[in-house]
């Protein structure tokens, strides 16, 4: 109903603590107003089309269906065109009538996403390493890293995001610093560019881990 409110807890491996973010139905149509969260919180432009056929006789669904397009990083102006036009011309939910959920799902992705790459190696995975974290302990600068690696003593890290325990001894930074980008990171205090580049593109691959809930 439109005194409904849905919220949103998300987590990332780089957040301190929960994003949450909460807002009201507007339209009291539950696709309509996932796609107003998503742009008005999250920044994200989306689509989505929902149905459900309830069976009166035995009370409860029958079955339910449903679509969400999001743009992920990297998409183009043409890409989006296509895609808005696929939706447009895609209609109702309630109107496909097709009996079997393979065929559903088949038939879906290819009028909303046409010529696109429909089908994808699935994979969770997490991105932590060790280069990360030498990369993370090259930005505390050169008087920092060089007390770290005279004290002799290990660099412990947790990742946030898979619980993984990453260990750096004090010869690893110290043969670390002694390569070319190694040299660079300690004197700038910075990622090297090809290190933002390959950070940039881990972060791409990675799945949100988030919890939904209506009230």
């Amino acid at each position: 109903g439109e005194d409904a409110t849905l919220r949103v807890s998300r987590m990332h491996p780089f957040w301190k603590a929960p994003y949450t973010g909460t807002v009201a139905f507007t339209s009291g149509e539950i696709a309509e107003d996932v796609v107003q969260y998503l742009a008005m919180s999250e920044q994200t432009p989306a689509s989505m089309g929902l149905s459900v056929e309830w069976d009166d006789e035995a009370n409860c669904v029958k079955h339910a269906e449903g679509f969400l397009v999001t743009l992920l990083p990297g998409w183009t102006e043409g890409e989006v065109a296509v895609v808005e036009d696929n939706i447009r011309s895609f209609g109702a939910m309630e109107d496909k009538g097709l009996p079997r959920p393979e065929a559903i799902c088949e038939h879906m992705m290819t009028e909303l996403l046409g010529t696109f790459q429909l089908e994808d190696r699935v994979a969770w995975r997490c991105s932590c390493s060790k280069q990360r974290l030498l990369t993370a302990v090259m930005m505390l600068g050169k008087e920092e890293v060089m007390e770290i690696v005279n004290k002799k003593q290990p660099v412990d890290a947790k990742c946030d995001w898979c619980g993984s325990s990453l260990s750096l001894t004090p010869d690893e930074i110290s043969t670390y610093i002694k390569t070319d980008e190694g040299k660079e990171q300690v004197q700038s205090g910075a990622a090297s560019p090809r290190q933002l580049k390959l950070q940039e593109e881990e972060l791409q691959m990675m799945p949100d881990a988030g919890q939904a809930d209506w009230n």
